[in-house]
């Protein structure tokens, strides 16, 4: 198949290219399925030459990723974002904030992460939003997680529902934050006492 699509779609009857590009498509999901990476790559690397498109990079970007090759992943993102038309570009902005995240790289994460807020990105807000309240900023999670919840109401809700993240987040970021614990690092680990609703029914 990865012959096929590079020997590209000359001398192929009408039709036969786009058969093609579908039975690839559905092979690269199947090895995919089978995690097979190797194979997986090999496929999508052959349909992203053949077909550049906004399909084929997040087929390769995904293939790339789950296979280690962050630099490949940021490659294929970067020069998709060159072919591809507006419409397009807030995913694959989107994309490139996590494969950043994923290489630990966090300037380059909030970069990307910016330019999707500026498309009105609600992945990228998520995202934003999520690693807020990871870095201890409570109330800036909360604020971007509230935009999320309200994109959902309203007369003319933006979203049909608040993204997956987006009540979860807003909920951990209203509570207030837990106690530090006493112990030292290295130190014996606090022995947990388990909660009763009502001790004194287990007084002796």
């Amino acid at each position: 198949m990865c012959k096929a699509l590079k020997s590209g779609a000359e001398g192929l009857e009408p039709g036969r290219w786009a058969q093609l590009l579908k039975l690839s498509y559905e092979s690269f999901l199947e090895e995919l399925g089978l995690y097979a990476g190797q194979s997986a790559r090999d496929l999508a690397e052959a349909m992203y030459g053949s077909a550049p498109a906004t399909w084929s990079v997040l087929c390769l970007e995904g293939a790339a990723r789950r296979t280690g090759d962050l630099g490949r992943a940021a490659e294929v993102l970067e020069g998709g974002m060159v072919l591809n038309a507006d419409a397009d570009r807030l995913e694959l902005r989107e994309r490139r904030a996590i494969v950043a995240a994923g290489a630990g790289e966090l300037p380059t994460e909030l970069d990307w992460l910016g330019r999707a807020l500026l498309l009105r990105g609600n992945d990228g807000l998520q995202m934003r939003a999520r690693l807020a309240l990871a870095m201890g900023a409570r109330q800036r999670s909360r604020g971007l997680f509230r935009v999320l919840v309200d994109r959902s109401r309203g007369p003319a809700p933006a979203l049909g529902e608040p993204p997956p993240w987006a009540l979860r987040g807003w909920g951990l970021a209203l509570l207030p934050p837990g106690p530090e614990s006493s112990v030292s690092p290295g130190g014996p680990a606090p022995q947990i006492q388990p909660y009763i609703r009502n001790p004194s029914i287990h007084r002796d």
